[in-house]
């Protein structure tokens, strides 16, 4: 009877450890999708409101183009009594500079965005074309990428890489504010990390089956705003990609660990 009595009660102590680590980590999974839910609440009002900025300019935009005035003029703005320009060359809007050399013009950026993949970066990609979704450029107005100047990695490797690319701020810009890009343009402005992930095969991981998502971002400004008649040059560089961990459990902590998932889907 003793040892009956001294199992029994092992078998219990062993559920009431087992419950409290089902609990523990039922928590933990709870405080995670919360704190991620309201990060993407955070990050949905941010859209929204960038959204509303743009969708406000475009239309104080219309209303001036139907006044007849021109748009294009800054004559009454001068960027000299503010502004150092030393670290964004100036050249003529539209046109990189003459020894620059340059991987894909703004028509093949342009292919990437809307038509074709394999157009662009050869039959190695015409598979991604047949995916429903794939990671690309947007449409205009916010196609922002004038060109590509260098692209570094493997393709397909899903490794490491680099791309830089170029913006040009020309005077006749929609989103010209007091003559200057606004600070969501100029940051939206570097977007071919879109780019550079299709380019090191992401596609082909995601089958079409995932869309592109950013979720995070660390901005610091050296300097002011870039004005109208300067480029914006693009360092942009892929250090590593990361997979989410599987976790492989009991099944009674599995049964947990979906109840709360559901919870959150």
């Amino acid at each position: 009877m003793t040892g009956k009595a001294e199992q029994s009660s092992s078998t219990v102590e062993n559920r009431i450890v087992d419950d409290a680590g089902i609990g523990s980590i039922n928590r933990h999974i709870e405080s995670h999708f919360k704190a991620h839910e309201a990060y993407l609440n955070f990050s949905s009002d941010m859209q929204q409101a960038l959204t509303a900025a743009i969708n406000q300019q475009m239309n104080l935009l219309q209303q001036v183009m139907a006044s007849g005035e021109n748009v294009g003029s800054v004559d009454s703005f001068n960027p000299s009594a503010s502004v150092s320009v030393t670290d964004v060359p100036r050249q003529p809007a539209g046109f990189p500079a003459a020894a620059e050399k340059v991987a894909f013009d703004r028509d093949l950026c342009m292919e990437f965005a809307i038509g074709s993949v394999g157009n662009m970066l050869g039959p190695d990609f015409a598979e991604v074309d047949t995916y429903p979704t794939r990671v690309r450029l947007p449409d205009e107005p916010l196609m922002l990428v004038d060109r590509i100047l260098t692209v570094e990695g493997e393709p397909r490797s899903m490794s490491h890489g680099r791309v830089v690319t170029e913006h040009d701020v020309h005077p006749q810009r929609w989103y010209l504010d007091g003559g200057r890009i606004p600070t969501c343009v100029a940051v939206e402005a570097g977007q071919a990390d879109l780019f550079l992930s299709a380019y090191l095969g992401i596609d082909f991981i995601s089958k079409g089956k995932a869309v592109y998502r950013l979720l995070d971002a660390e901005v610091t400004f050296h300097r002011t705003l870039p004005v109208a008649g300067e480029t914006i040059h693009y360092d942009i560089r892929i250090d590593e990609f990361s997979v989410r961990i599987r976790l492989t459990c009991s099944a009674s902590i599995l049964r947990e660990l979906l109840t709360v998932s559901l919870c959150y889907r």
